[in-house]
């Protein structure tokens, strides 16, 4: 099939169930095969997402087939041994992505300079997507890692899960603002997965928030952070309150969307999920002067999400990281 279609084939998705066994993945990384029966990609392959495919021993040679260098798009899910991969691809090939995307569930990846490395050894990314065990993040290091590529990323997920409460990645700290160039960061899109309450006391600190246009809290059940003792009002009063702040006259100036939950589109838990525009409105005239507007915004319903340009085209930022179904 690959053979066929090596001429135009663009995008390329395998997915490796645990019950199954995929000839092709197992050769390019076990090196079960001979050389000359190692598939090499097509080299008009740009987008590649590659779901359940164990990387152990991977080799240069594997990597060079999966024809990383050439690629634009890489999202790699809930694969086994991945940090080998990262490493191999470092020593190997110089990645030209403009997307990445990375989902460690139940995958430990290891030293966070593992992916620090993959990610310093480039600079062209518009969209990351990072969602790893928060033992493999480390605050300094993720950020200067984000910051490396502050010329060109316009949307970055950062998302981690913690195995206990007390070991959570906590992206919105004031220890970011000792990270150089986080602050110089130009994003449209921000998720992260944070206490409501957490994010309305910090919202000041997100990087590139002058020009931000979406930010997606993106606590939910399959996400990590719960606020556990949470009832359905409170999670509606913190996030009414962070709407005022951020949709404010101190908050966020070119905001339009505040997202919440999971919008993966097979997701249990999408019932849960809330949107938010800012209603903008011209400045009231007040005996001759003008008064600053109120703040005000409305929920978005799901079946509207399509309808609108401003929000559909980063419905890819939206759906990233979480959990497949």
């Amino acid at each position: 099939m690959l053979l066929r279609n090596r001429k135009h084939l663009q995008d390329l998705e395998l997915v490796v169930e645990e019950s199954q066994e995929l000839s092709l993945i197992r050769s390019l990384t076990t090196r079960e095969s001979s050389p000359p029966e190692i598939p090499n990609m097509p080299q008009s392959l740009r987008n590649l997402c590659l779901t359940g495919v164990v990387f152990r021993s991977v080799d240069s040679d594997a990597i060079l087939a999966l024809n990383i260098s050439k690629l634009t798009s890489l999202t790699l899910n809930e694969c086994p041994e991945v940090g080998e991969f990262l490493t191999t691809s470092t020593n190997v090939a110089q990645p030209t992505l403009k997307s990445f995307e990375l989902v460690t569930y139940r995958e430990p990846l290891g030293s966070p300079s593992i992916l620090d490395a993959f990610l310093r050894g480039f600079q062209s990314l518009k969209r990351l997507y990072l969602s790893v065990d928060a033992r493999s993040l480390d605050l300094n290091t993720i950020w200067t890692s984000v910051a490396h590529h502050q010329s060109t990323l316009k949307e970055l997920v950062l998302n981690s899960n913690p195995t206990t409460f007390d070991r959570m990645f906590d992206g919105l700290s004031p220890r970011c603002l000792d990270t150089p160039g986080v602050y110089q960061l130009d994003l449209d899109f921000f998720g992260l997965n944070c206490r409501l309450t957490d994010a309305k006391s910090r919202y000041h600190l997100m990087p590139g928030g002058q020009n931000l246009k979406i930010l997606h809290i993106r606590r939910g059940p399959r996400d990590g952070c719960l606020d556990l003792m949470n009832d359905k009002y409170s999670v509606a009063r913190d996030l009414d309150e962070l709407c005022n702040c951020v949709f404010g006259p101190k908050g966020l100036p070119k905001l339009d969307f505040v997202a919440y939950g999971d919008f993966t589109a097979s997701s249990q838990w999408r019932r849960s999920r809330k949107v938010f525009r800012r209603v903008r409105q011209p400045p009231a005239a007040f005996s001759g002067h003008h008064r600053a507007p109120q703040v005000k915004y409305e929920n978005i319903a799901d079946e509207e999400i399509d309808s609108l340009p401003d929000l559909s085209c980063f419905l890819i930022s939206l759906e990233a990281c979480h959990l497949r179904e």
